[in-house]
């Protein structure tokens, strides 16, 4: 080959080689990967919705927030209604059962911010004294979202606008609704139901009481 020739490829090459080195990182990226026989980069989605305050400091969006306060109200409906919610070793549910019926009653509400419950009684308070540090400690995990309002209400002799639970057990049925409320004003709220005999003493008790006795 003439060397001019020569030469002009010699440029080419180099000038093709400058052009490799100038690409932008995803260029590079996206050329690697089809090298390797892999597809694109995964898409990676944006991070949680935030607005701006007139001070210009980030804060996070009303729907984020209550997002978050609607799972919190799921979970712990779940743990209210579930058998390890226990009171001195019972299950609590049937404890609040007849607690509320001595007292005439087939409904009772726990305010969890003020630790008011409704009717009150030994069951509710130390319900109420127990579920108000689990709520505190969710909404700590969580970042904090703001409340105006929690409570646990529990309505007995129906399942409320909740199915019926596909195992029935003994008892009649009840309805337990968590309700958390934001400043914005509108609840989020979770349901759950099930069967529930009220105690009466025959109840095996739990060794949990006993190992939270020598604990403490």
């Amino acid at each position: 080959m003439p060397e001019p020739a020569a030469a002009a490829v010699r440029r080419r090459r180099a000038g093709r080689a400058a052009v490799s080195t100038q690409a932008t990182p995803c260029a590079v990226t996206a050329r690697n990967r089809r090298r390797n026989g892999l597809g694109p980069p995964a898409y990676i989605p944006p991070g949680p919705a935030t607005r701006h305050n007139a001070a210009g400091a980030e804060h996070e969006s009303p729907m984020t927030s209550r997002s978050l306060l609607q799972g919190i109200a799921h979970s712990l409906a779940e743990t209210f209604i579930s058998r390890n919610n226990d009171i001195d070793g019972y299950w609590g549910i049937g404890m609040l059962y007849a607690e509320a019926l001595r007292q005439a009653s087939q409904r009772v509400r726990i305010d969890l911010l003020h630790g008011h419950p409704d009717p009150s009684g030994p069951a509710a308070r130390s319900a109420s004294t127990h579920y108000a540090a689990n709520l505190a400690a969710r909404l700590e995990r969580c970042g904090s979202p703001a409340i105006t309002a929690a409570a646990i209400t529990l309505e007995f002799g129906t399942l409320g606008l909740c199915r019926a639970p596909p195992r029935v057990s003994y008892g009649s049925p009840f309805v337990c609704t968590v309700t958390l409320t934001p400043p914005t004003g509108r609840p989020c709220s979770a349901s759950r139901a099930g069967h529930a005999a009220p105690h009466s003493g025959r109840e095996m008790r739990s060794a949990r009481a006993d190992d939270v006795a020598r604990r403490s």
